[in-house]
């Protein structure tokens, strides 16, 4: 019969698979015979297969397997299937030898499953959204109804047990599952045993489970050791015999429960008010636990999975023997394991062969599996094919072929139907349209219980089985209504507990977790489809480590209203589908009461140590694994709410979460006895709410609304509200909780806040004008209040908690990584098959709505978040009290993003920003210091800076007075941003990307409107005196140690030549950026200083991928002197429309390859364009500047250390040469600045310095020489030059406009050359650098009154300010000595590693690095007497005022440098020609000085007046200085006038009288002198050579043959310094004294007769010198004509002193006798007052003025001695004949 095949088929189905010589062919046989009897069977060692993993059945047995069928007697008998005895020990598979046949087998038929599972899944998804007929109950419901009614299982006695001694065999450990009894019983109403005979309604099921256990045993004995089955099987099954089991370490304590099962046959005759089935499930207690060891063996057990899993891919090369006396073998084996598996297999993979071979294979299986679908049956040799094609290819692979050939069939099968029907009836005719045998059964015709029973049983014995299962043909299909609830499932768990021990510590727990009350309920609509689930708990508790007596209680909720005392549930959670009421399609409602969590030091370090995982444990296959599911479950979720939303289903949320909090105590341990401080947060109410779509669904008349009416309530929204978010820091005793249910107070950190966002879904998804999701969110208010105690505090508290210890990063394991790192595929069957159904609906979408598409920019998302206002207080500790001190306020901060689907776009604002310093005292203008009392701790601000500021400086709030240190000056009611950035990004793939966007892929857009900057000088000092408070402690010298330890790891660039892809119009980022004002006002409590305003700031960049453009334009500065007194309240301005243009452009790859040969090819352009800056420089504007930032030094010492810093890099990239260095083209136009230099500030009389214009070109050229590479040399050619660079003295009005000027430098033009070697690295034919200057003229014209204007401007300007009587404090002696020796000590450590480090050279070769040439043709200055009359317009000098005239012709300077630091350097000087230009002296002696005329070269080359010759070889230094002819006439009247010119000129000052040195700072001078330096290393040899200079001296200037004295001789002076001793050697020869006409000079009388003189000198290391003088015979040749000429000469110097003396009054007394005792003069004193005064001290610089003035010769000394000190070369020589004080 029927039951036979079915009941054979069913045991062959679930237990073919798992048991070994199970008899199918008996099993048939003997079913009718009785009950189906299973005893001893063992079971199969794959029968854990199908849970993939490496684990394998040891040995498996079964003791008793029962199925009772009462075949006679079936609708009055129970149907008993009993289970007694089930008993399995698994290892690990790496105990299993390898087997090739096997392991192919098992391959090819995971293979299979995996397709079978893909398949299913496939057709699964692809049917999940169709709609499903509604079916009455079937004949195989019935009768399995029948079947269950009287249906009872028995399982007894189930052992399954794993055991592992391959991870760690130190360490063996065993994990099992052990089930003492399972019952499924048929009751009676009062849940007692029955059997039910006729046909019932309601059917009553009792389900008991008792002791089901999970254990994991560590450390303990193993079953696969004992010696035969018996007696591991008698371990087994004593195991659960046992009811206390002692040895054993539960990971699941053993769990026992009842059910209660109610299956309604009949539900209609109750009218649906019961449900068909159901169950209620309770569990008392459910206890988990785990412990230290047993953790460590997961992770040690899942790290031998992994390894092996790995361990499987070189199973077959595996050899079969011991390792010991094998290296050779294991060795060859880890050689072939690499070899196979990794090297041959990628070559494989790669190699031509191998993928044609793979293409071809894929081919081949496409056309079989065609052919497949296409044929009605399936054939032996195409079968054969396509077993043979999935043999080779994988899974993925047979995937995709499989979809793409159920395409091709579908196209094939419609073509064929479309060529059918075009057919006509012919082909109906001839082709057949009968309908086949076996049309329209059902694809699983054999299982059809119903057709089957059709075919064997007749007509009474149908009726029979009908009337016993309450069946009936052609029965009318109920309709079930909405609210029937067909199928219920209540649960209910009196205790959860989770627990962590580890029994190697003195209180084993760890941790425990409690849930107590938990009720579940589950009910199904089969009519709605719709199902609701209800979650309840009442308790949550978290108990931490025990200490001593105290266990902590981490969590525990709070379920009781203050208000009624009443309980309630901790966690309610409604999840329902398809409502009843029809409101939503889906609802969740989530509503949660506080729990209180207390973070305890002790048990969190113990969880850490608990979870720290043993040494060698990685994992990584498993980490990779749960990555690769959370991207799965993350892709489903995605998926899943994408699909809701575009079925535009309705989800209705309700979540209220009322806020928790967590407190952290001080030292990380919380105890009611003992109250600490503690840092309490307070994590705010959640609430969560959807609001549906407001669509007016009345049935009146409709009025009209708008468009934008109906677009605003075409959205559902979800709105999120979080309140009350606060963090509070409270001592102990401090009311909190009180704290937590204010606004603000004084335990406040964070004030509460409270965010709020929409979510908004739009109903109607294809409007471009309507965003498909809408996110919009608001947080009103950001407050902090934070104070250096409080900050301290915190600190304090959190070095208080004990932190868990931190293992050390050990390196990963390269051998745990695999056999490749070949490309792999997913073969997750769900996702794969999803992927499959919905590319295939896709391109079905694709190919339907192809034609009519349309390019339509939709918003898919329109993100908005605003913050209202950020607030940051902080205050300071004084007096015990926390007094405000500084507030931040940011206004308006907010962001708006939309996704669309051709662009993004994204802006952001910010409304404002104030930094405001609080720390003011109120009553400033009662307020003042004094000496006696100490400096008040708050700022005060004098009246004069506030009148000049306003609201600007102070504005009052309600914390007191502040002053504004930043601002954004808004005005009132107006909602301008400070901050404004648009971006955009466009898809390239647009269809309006090249006319829209001006293909662009991304723009940035930043506008920034204006700040105002406040540096105030006290509140800024004291904000920096309270940061330094604040900081925390530097590291150790332990800390710093290592962390220098750390080795640098070198990063090597390898670069590739870069192919250019991309449109060359495509603009990958534009960036334009605006700044309107920027302003820095600079002030102090008594005076405001300056103010600083930056106007017009334009910047833009764009970026391609062969060029990236910078441009950047400033449009006005300004600097103003705030003084109201001043003339010249501006500092710094600009005349004209801009200031700066900047256009940079970089482009990529421009110089690479065969580029590099063109030299019109750069890398960088840079144009530069200066507009014209007027300067005005005052000196007291600057001593104010100064002195402000005299105050910040720690501030200078930053800056100097970046900017050493930033040298030594430049340094360090200068070095790093490359082959081929970049190009840069530089274009720079710019008019420098004009300076201004006023007399005072108070004066416009003015010195204007134009610096005129500079420009800046270079361009490249080729040498002709090439590399080894045959990259060419390259050079860099700039010319630099300044053109009209003048000096002006100027007379300005009130406006500054210049009324009238005098020019005392005329125009002059700097030309300067630069030459760079970009080859530097291999080409030095030429220099590395090769500068050339050369200046044509500069010319001085200045008269008198124009010297004298310039000596007021430089002394009054730089006078103007400096207050005289203020005097610097004085410092202590110790540390002005401390500071000085650690000067002296850096100095001279700096100058040893300076001489010390030697010079990097990478070879022997020594090249030119730099050469220099510098050249100015004319420098000369031209005198005039008188002033210089300004009234108007521009003062040209009168040539009648002129007094004389300095030039010098023609000086230069060329020398060349090399990489050894070889230097060789020559100065020469052409010529020096001063003229007497006075008119009254044409026609006589004007020409002062210049180069001799008799001194000539034999080539007629014109000689140097002085040559200077530098050189320096390694360490010696030679210096050799020529002068090789000098004419100087010495006209005392035209040097007097001169002399007079300056002195005169010279303005007034008055005498003031130095103050006094004080001793200690004498001492302290002489105390800090510097030790004389250490002698250098080499040799310096100098040698100085005059030859026969022409230096005469006139008796009257207007004659030619006037009579004069002509001194003649010859100079050598040389001096050799070595570290040994240092010679000096000096001759005078040929000394001798004409006196002849000055137009015969070559003839005249000898006055001093030639001689000559000599000097050596000598100083050895270490000793006193020792000199020698010789000198020839010294004749004098004395006449009356000679007398007469030098009285002559000394007459002219008399009349020069009368003139001068005439203005001096004469004493009236002066003739008047006097008695000599009445006069006081020195030497009518005795020689006691002579000792007296002798004794006395002199002081010096005065003794000598005193004596000379009372002997009448001061004015005379003071004018010779000026004509000393400016021609000292001119009249040494005639010393001898002036008197003895000179």
């Amino acid at each position: 019969m029927v039951f036979e095949s079915l009941v054979t088929d069913l045991i062959n189905k679930y237990l073919g698979d798992f048991v070994e010589n199970l008899d199918k062919s008996q099993l048939k046989l003997g079913i009718w015979g009785g009950d189906v009897v299973l005893n001893e069977l063992d079971l199969k060692e794959s029968a854990l297969d199908d849970l993939d993993l490496p684990v394998k059945i040891k040995a498996g047995h079964i003791g008793n397997l029962t199925l009772k069928i009462p075949w006679k007697n079936l609708y009055s008998e129970p149907v008993i299937a009993t289970i007694d005895g089930l008993y399995a020990l698994a290892v690990p598979n790496v105990g299993i030898k390898y087997n090739a046949e096997k392991e192919e087998k098992e391959k090819q038929a995971a293979k299979q499953k995996k397709l079978t599972a893909l398949e299913e899944a496939k057709k699964l998804e692809a049917e999940k959204d169709k709609p499903k007929e509604k079916k009455k109950d079937s004949f195989a419901e019935k009768f399995a109804t029948q079947v269950i009614k009287n249906l009872q299982v028995e399982v007894r006695n189930i052992h399954v047990r794993f055991e592992d001694k391959y991870t760690n065999p130190k360490q063996p450990f065993s994990i099992g599952v052990s089930l003492k009894e399972l019952l499924f019983r048929t009751t009676d109403e009062n849940w007692k045993p029955c059997i039910i005979k006729e046909a019932v309604s309601q059917i009553n099921k009792l389900v008991k489970l008792e002791s089901l256990a999970v254990y994991w045993n560590s450390r303990t004995e193993l079953y696969e050791d004992r010696p035969n089955l018996k007696s591991w099987l008698t371990g087994l099954k004593g195991a659960i015999a046992a009811d206390s089991k002692a040895d054993f370490q539960y990971l699941i304590k053993p769990i026992s429960s009842v059910a209660h099962l109610k299956l309604n046959t009949k539900p209609e005759l109750q009218e649906y008010s019961s449900p068909k089935m159901f169950l209620t499930i309770i569990f008392d207690e459910i206890s988990v636990c785990l412990a230290k060891l047993q953790y460590n063996d997961v992770l040690e057990m899942l790290e031998g999975f992994e390894r092996v899993a790995l361990m499987g891919i070189y199973k077959k090369y595996k050899p079969s023997v011991p390792l010991k006396g094998n290296i050779r073998t294991w060795w060859h084996y880890a050689y072939t394991s690499i070899l196979e598996e990794t090297v041959r297999r990628r070559r494989k993979m790669w190699s031509w062969s191998y993928m044609k071979e793979h293409r071809d294979m894929k081919n081949k299986y496409r056309e079989v599996y065609i052919k497949k679908l296409e044929s009605k049956k399936v054939s032996g040799d195409l079968q054969k094919s396509l077993d043979e094609c999935e043999k080779y290819l994988d899974v993925f692979n047979i995937t995709v072929i499989r979809q793409q050939a159920e395409l091709e069939a579908a196209k094939r099968g419609a073509k064929r139907a479309e060529d059918k029907k075009n057919a006509g009836w012919f082909g109906g005719w001839f082709g057949g349209g009968g309908k086949k045998k076996g049309d329209g059964k059902s694809k699983g015709e054999v299982e059809n219980i119903q057709e089957q029973f059709y075919e064997q049983f007749n007509a009474e014995e149908k009726k029979k089985l009908y009337d016993a299962i309450g069946y009936q043909e052609n029965e009318a299909d109920p309709t079930l209504p909405k609210e029937f609830v067909a199928v219920r499932l209540v649960t209910k768990l009196n205790n959860l507990s989770v627990m962590l021990h580890d029994n190697s510590k003195t209180e084993p727990q760890i941790l425990k977790m409690q849930l107590k009350s938990v009720f579940a309920s589950v009910g199904q609509r089969p009519a709605a489809n719709a199902v609701k689930v209800d979650l309840k708990m009442d308790k949550f508790t978290l108990l931490g480590t025990q200490q001593e007596e105290f266990v902590p209680r981490m969590v525990t909720s709070i379920t009781q209203t203050e208000a009624t005392q009443q309980a309630l549930s901790l966690l309610d959670v409604l999840f329902e589908t398809n409502p009843l009421d029809g409101q939503c399609d889906t609802r969740v409602r989530v509503n949660t009461r506080p729990v209180q969590i207390i973070y305890d030091a002790i048990t969190v370090n113990q969880m850490a140590e608990f979870f720290k995982p043993p040494k060698d444990i990685q994992l990584k296959q498993l980490s990779q694994a749960a990555m690769s599911k959370f991207d799965e479950i993350k892709e489903q979720s995605a998926t899943g709410l994408q699909h809701a939303i575009d079925l535009k289903k309705y989800t209705e949320i309700a979540v209220d979460l009322q806020p928790s909090y967590v407190i952290v105590p001080h030292g990380g341990k919380w105890t009611k006895n003992k109250d600490v401080a503690k840092l309490v947060l307070d994590l705010g109410n959640l609430k969560i709410g959807t609001e549906k779509s407001q669509t007016d669904d009345s049935e009146g008349p409709k009025s009209p609304q708008s468009l934008e009416d109906v677009m605003l309530k075409a959205y559902d929204k979800f709105n999120i509200k979080l309140d009350r978010v606060q963090l509070l820091m409270a001592h102990a005793g401090e009311d909190w909780q009180k704290a937590r249910s204010l606004s603000d107070s004084n335990l406040h950190i964070l004030c509460p806040i409270s965010i709020s966002i929409v979510l908004q879904k739009c109903m109607f998804d294809k409007d471009p004008r309507m965003a498909k999701m809408k996110v919009a969110g608001m947080l009103p208010l950001l407050s902090l209040n934070m104070s250096d105690h409080r900050l301290q505090e915190i600190l304090s508290l959190v070095q208080s908690i004990p932190l868990p210890e931190s293992a050390p990063v050990e390196p990963a394991d390269p051998f745990a990584e695999g056999p490749g790192v070949l490309p792999t595929v997913d073969v997750n069957e769900n996702r794969i098959a999803k992927n499959i159904v919905i590319s295939e609906e896709g391109d079905k979408k694709a190919l339907q709505t192809s034609e009519s598409m349309e390019f339509v920019n939709y918003t898919d998302i329109e993100l908005q978040f605003v913050i209202n206002e950020i607030s940051l207080n902080i205050a300071q500790r004084l007096d015990n009290k926390d007094v405000p001190l500084l507030r931040l306020a940011v206004n308006d901060l907010g962001t708006d993003v939309k996704v669309r689907t051709f662009d993004l776009i994204a802006e952001a604002f910010l409304g404002g920003i104030q930094v405001q310093y609080l720390k003011v005292n109120e009553n400033q203008k009662a307020f003042k210091c004094t000496a006696d009392e100490p400096r008040s701790q708050y700022v005060t601000v004098s009246d004069g800076v506030t009148s000049q500021l306003g609201d600007k400086l102070l504005q009052d709030t309600d914390r007191g007075p502040a002053i504004n240190l930043v601002n954004t000056p808004r005005p009132q009611g107006s909602k301008s941003n400070l901050l404004a950035v648009h971006f955009l990004k466009a898809n390239t793939d647009g269809p309006e990307f090249a006319t829209t966007y001006k293909k662009t892929e991304q723009s940035l857009n930043v506008e920034f409107s204006a700040l105002e900057l406040l540096l105030h000088q006290e509140s800024i000092l004291d904000l920096l005196v309270f940061a330094q408070s604040i900081q925390p402690p530097k590291l150790t010298e332990v800390e710093n140690k290592v962390a220098d330890s750390k080795p640098e790891e070198k990063k090597v660039k390898t670069t590739k030549k870069k192919e250019f892809t991309k449109d060359p119009e495509v603009i990958d980022m534009s960036v334009k950026a605006a700044l309107k004002m920027f302003s820095v006002t600079i002030c102090s409590e008594e005076k405001l200083i300056t103010d600083v305003k930056i106007k017009g700031i334009e910047a833009n960049v764009t970026l391609q991928e062969r060029q990236t453009l910078v441009g950047a334009l400033l449009k006005d500065i300004s600097v103003r002197d705030p003084s109201p007194e001043t003339f010249y309240p501006n500092i710094l301005e600009i005349q004209g429309s801009e200031v700066l243009a900047l256009n940079l452009a970089i482009l990529n790859e421009n110089t690479a390859g065969d580029r590099y040969d063109n030299m019109n090819n750069v890398d960088m352009k840079v144009e530069v364009s200066l507009g014209r800056i007027k300067v005005t420089f005052l000196n007291k504007y600057v001593n104010d500047l100064l002195g402000f930032l005299d105050n910040f030094q720690a501030a200078q010492a930053k800056i100097k250390e970046a900017g050493e810093t930033l040298a030594e890099y430049s340094q360090d990239a200068v070095q790093n040469l490359q082959e081929t260095a970049s190009r840069l083209s530089l274009s720079v136009d710019m008019n420098a600045p004009i300076i201004f230099m006023p007399q005072c500030s108070k004066s416009y009389n003015v010195l204007m310095v134009d610096l005129g214009h500079l420009s800046v070109k270079n361009a490249f050229e080729m040498p002709g020489k090439r590399s080894a590479n045959g990259v060419p040399a390259v050079l860099d050619k700039m010319n630099v030059t300044l053109t009209d660079l003048k000096v002006s003295r100027a007379i300005v009005d009130a406006s500054q406009y210049v009324k009238s000027e005098v020019e005392l430098l005329q125009p002059a033009e700097i030309s300067v050359g630069i030459c760079r070697n970009i080859a530097s690295s291999w080409f030095h034919d030429v220099p590395d650098i090769d500068i050339s200057g050369n200046i044509k003229a500069i010319k001085l014209t200045i008269s008198q009154g124009d010297f004298t204007a310039m000596m007021n401007v430089l002394n009054e300007n730089l006078s103007e300010g400096q207050d005289k009587t203020k005097q610097l404090p004085e410092k202590p002696e110790e540390t002005t000595a401390v500071s000085t020796n650690v000067e002296e000590t850096v100095t001279a450590e700096t100058a040893v590693s300076t001489e010390s480090t030697p010079v990097a050279v990478t070879s022997q070769e020594t090249w030119c690095k730099l050469k220099f040439n510098f050249c100015i043709n004319t420098l000369s200055a031209t005198l005039y007497n008188g002033e210089s009359k300004l009234t108007s317009g521009l003062y040209l000098h009168d040539d009648k005022k002129c007094l004389g005239q300095f030039a010098l012709e023609l000086m230069g300077l060329d020398g060349h440098m090399m990489t050894n630091n070889d230097m060789d350097v020559k100065v020469i000087l052409r010529d020096t020609i001063m003229d007497d230009k006075r008119p009254q002296k044409i026609g006589g002696i004007t020409r002062m000085m210049e180069r001799s005329k008799k001194v000539s070269t034999t080539d007629g080359k014109e000689l140097n007046m002085i040559d200077v010759s530098f050189k320096q070889e390694k360490n010696d230094k030679n210096i050799d200085v020529h002068m090789s002819s000098l004419y100087v006439c010495v006209c005392l009247d035209f040097l007097m006038s001169v002399a007079d010119f300056f002195v005169k000129g010279l303005p007034k000052q008055p005498e003031v009288e130095p103050p006094p040195v004080p001793a200690k700072e004498t001492q302290k001078a002489a105390a800090v002198q510097p030790k004389p330096a250490e002698p250098v290393a080499g040799e310096m040899n100098i040698s100085v050579s005059i030859d026969r200079p022409e230096i005469i001296m006139i008796e009257d200037q207007s004659k030619q043959d006037t009579s004069a004295l002509m001194l003649d001789m010859e100079l050598v002076f040389r001096m050799r310094q070595s570290p040994e001793t240092m010679d000096m050697s000096a001759a005078i020869k040929n000394l001798g004294i004409v006196s002849c006409k000055y137009n015969s000079r070559g003839s005249g009388a000898q006055i001093l007769t030639p001689c000559d003189i000599s000097f050596y000198s000598k100083t050895p290391k270490d000793q006193g010198a020792h000199m020698d003088v010789s000198t020839t015979d010294l004749i004098l040749n004395i006449s009356p004509a000679t007398i007469k000429t030098m009285s002559a000469i000394a007459a002219g110097l008399s009349k020069q002193e009368e003139e001068g003396e005439e203005e001096e009054k004469m004493p009236g007394d002066i003739w008047q006798i006097k008695k000599i005792s009445d006069c006081d003069f020195w030497f009518l004193k005795s020689a006691d007052d002579t000792d007296n005064l002798a004794s006395e001290p002199l002081d010096l610089g005065t003794a000598v003025d005193e004596v000379l003035e009372e002997r009448g010769e001061q004015s005379y000394k003071e004018k010779v001695y000026r004509l000393f000190s400016m021609f000292p070369s001119c009249i040494t020589p005639y010393r001898l004949l002036l008197p003895p004080i000179y």
